[in-house]
């Protein structure tokens, strides 16, 4: 296969979107067929979609074991036996002990996450398939967790999760799209509508999602961190008459705590939904333009940031994972 060398304006080598939009325009003039051209991108888009789900999922499923090490940590570095005292609840609430999140709402939003995915799959399927009136056929069901997630939201609403019920109508309107993406019809006018229809659902799961992070997940990792670094400093500073290794050891600890707020804080999931949206917002807005090269050109470049952003937070929870180890 020839290798492709990247085109060149004035004589340099381009970059970023001026690459994107030299591809898409060599795409064009190789080929009529825009959608054939569209494939390829989409089905990138849901690759980026599915594997930031399990990013995502992962900062969800660490929550719980976090506001327990946290817990944990006041209960060995307290000072007074009040302090020092662990217990499932206090004052009638749960401790850290418990954690934030139930298993159940857990998995119903890293589900959400893995139901859009599904959405942009399908979309690519569509795009690549040159016979949409027989495409149904040969098309996977949902599973029962997908396709019943509406559901679950709604019971996890009234289980004392609140933000949950605000999942239900979006979630449908993704599962609707989903099974009526494979009516018969022209393929071009197809896509424009699933992308069309689903737009403001994939818009709401991606800002509530957002909104978790936000609103909890971000701050108790920073302050979490931090009340973790301040006990040990703490326990350190009342213990100065130790031996030479034990301080040598409490000070390595410290020092790897520092070095693992660094990184958690440089590994920002809002940052990763971010570019998620932008990258969905250009789809959208190709969907709906004349598919001109410059449209398609802002797609790639946002599908390429989405996807430098997924490379970049997997290697990052790696080296919170290796971190966390050596701790």
């Amino acid at each position: 296969m020839t290798k492709m060398k990247l085109p060149r304006i004035g004589g340099k080598r381009t970059t970023g979107r001026a690459f994107a939009a030299g591809l898409v325009i060599s795409l064009f003039l190789s080929s009529g067929c825009v959608t054939a051209r569209f494939s390829e991108p989409i089905t990138t888009f849901g690759d980026c979609i599915n594997s930031s789900s399990l990013i995502i999922g992962s900062y969800y499923a660490e929550l719980n074991k976090f506001e327990r090490e946290i817990y944990l940590d006041e209960r060995l570095f307290g000072s007074t036996p009040e302090e020092m005292t662990a217990s499932l609840t206090r004052n009638d609430r749960p401790t850290g002990l418990l954690g934030l999140f139930s298993a159940e709402s857990i998995a119903a939003r890293t589900d959400a996450m893995v139901l859009l995915g599904t959405y942009a799959q399908r979309l690519g399927e569509l795009a690549g398939s040159d016979a949409p009136q027989q495409f149904s056929e040969g098309v996977k069901i949902l599973g029962e967790n997908l396709y019943n997630l509406q559901t679950t939201f709604e019971k996890l609403g009234a289980k004392g999760d609140p933000p949950a019920k605000n999942y239900f109508g979006p979630v449908g309107t993704i599962i609707g799209v989903i099974g009526n993406i494979y009516l018969g019809g022209a393929r071009d006018a197809q896509i424009k509508i699933a992308i069309e229809k689903g737009a403001p659902a994939v818009r709401d799961i991606l800002g509530l999602l957002q909104k978790d992070f936000i609103d909890v997940i971000t701050p108790l990792q920073s302050t979490g961190l931090k009340e973790k670094l301040n006990l040990r400093l703490g326990y350190y500073n009342s213990h100065l008459n130790s031996s030479f290794e034990q301080r040598k050891k409490m000070l390595a600890e410290i020092g790897a705590l520092v070095t693992r707020y660094d990184a958690a804080m440089n590994a920002n999931p809002v940052n990763l939904i971010q570019t998620m949206r932008s990258a969905h917002e250009s789809l959208v807005k190709y969907a709906a333009s004349s598919k001109d090269p410059q449209t398609l050109a802002e797609f790639l470049s946002a599908l390429e940031t989405f996807k430098n952003r997924v490379r970049d937070l997997s290697a990052a929870i790696g080296q919170i994972r290796d971190l966390k180890k050596g701790e």
